[in-house]
C-alpha cells in the first residue's frame, strides 16, 4: 500500500496545519500538500497527505472514512502513483502544433499570391 493519501471533500477553510493536526492523530505526518486555487488563495477542498508507513496510511483510512468535519464526511483513499512527467509543458507542445499549422497556412496563402502575381 502506498503511504501517500487523497483526501477530498474538505472545508474551504481549513489550512494544512489543520489536516496535519486531524492525520498526526494516527501516525507520523511527513508532508501535507493542500491545494490552494491560485486566483483566491483559497483551499480548493482537497489535499495529499504522506504518512511515515503504509500501515500507519492505513490506520488513518480506516479510523477516518466517514468521519464528519464540519459537516462533511471524509473520504481519505490511497493516491495513485505519480506517473513519470512528460518532457516540456503544454504550452510549448501547443506552440510547436500551431507554429506548424501557421507556417503551413501562411506558406499555402503566399504560394497562391505568387502564383496569382505570375500570371
Amino acid at each position: 500500500m502506498n503511504n501517500r493519501l487523497y483526501v477530498g471533500n474538505l472545508p474551504f477553510s481549513h489550512r494544512e496545519e489543520d489536516v496535519r493536526a486531524l492525520f498526526s492523530q494516527y501516525g507520523k505526518v511527513t508532508e501535507v500538500n493542500l491545494i490552494i486555487d491560485r486566483m483566491t488563495g483559497q483551499s480548493r477542498g482537497f489535499a495529499f497527505v504522506t504518512m511515515e508507513n503504509p500501515e500507519e496510511s492505513k490506520a488513518a483510512i480506516d479510523k477516518l472514512h466517514g468521519t464528519k468535519v464540519e459537516g462533511d464526511f471524509l473520504p481519505p483513499v490511497p493516491a495513485p502513483a505519480r506517473e513519470a512527467s512528460v518532457s516540456g509543458t503544454g504550452a510549448s507542445r501547443l506552440s510547436l502544433f500551431w507554429g506548424k499549422s501557421l507556417f503551413s497556412f501562411f506558406s499555402f496563402r503566399w504560394g497562391q499570391r505568387g502564383t496569382a502575381l505570375a500570371r
